[in-house]
């Protein structure tokens, strides 16, 4: 590997942990980054969007401190086991936002920033290679608008009656429930 090549790396890594962490603490504004911005909007409002599911889903998981770390894992892989896109991304994070913070309500100490580290390390150790192909993560408003004005042309605006979650979920939905049920 150049130094180049792990310059690259480092800095698609602070990156990733800068949408990341936005995305989970629920940030609506990152300074001088449109990009987790956009991100953490996003996350913001499929959480809105699916509350009472995301909420469901968590108590099935039924995390605990011990297994907080196989939960986030289990999920990740569900969601990626049949293919990567942006919708699939963004829902993964707004999930693990959701997940966090019913972890935070239950008092499991460092679960937040460790749910935030572990999906840091999920994503650059398994989607850096297509996130860069497909433009880096500054391609993601792009791919987002691209989809969404598609839509617009059948379906109501961007975030009204869940048209934007018909993009994330492809499958999600059952990811997360193949999760839950590889726990039982």
């Amino acid at each position: 590997m150049t130094a180049v090549d792990g310059k690259s790396e480092t800095l698609f890594r602070e990156q990733t942990r800068t949408i990341v962490r936005a995305s989970l603490r629920s940030y609506s504004t990152t300074k001088g980054d449109d990009t987790a911005t956009f991100v953490a909007t996003c996350v913001a409002d499929i959480r809105t969007c699916n509350h009472d599911e995301f909420d469901q889903m968590c108590l099935q998981l039924d995390a605990s401190p011990t297994s907080v770390q196989p939960r986030v894992v289990q999920i990740f892989r569900e969601t990626f086991n049949d293919g990567i896109n942006w919708g699939r991304i963004v829902a993964f994070l707004a999930f693990m936002s959701h997940f966090s913070a019913d972890c935070e309500k239950k008092q499991l100490y460092g679960s937040v920033e460790s749910i935030c580290e572990w999906s840091v390390d999920l994503i650059t150790s398994h989607l850096e290679n297509w996130i860069r192909a497909e433009g880096g993560w500054v391609a993601i408003k792009k791919a987002i608008d691209v989809k969404t004005k598609q839509q617009q042309s059948q379906q109501q605006q961007f975030f009204g009656a869940n048209n934007f979650m018909s993009f994330v979920n492809r499958g999600l939905k059952a990811a997360y429930r193949a999760a839950v049920a590889s726990v039982y």
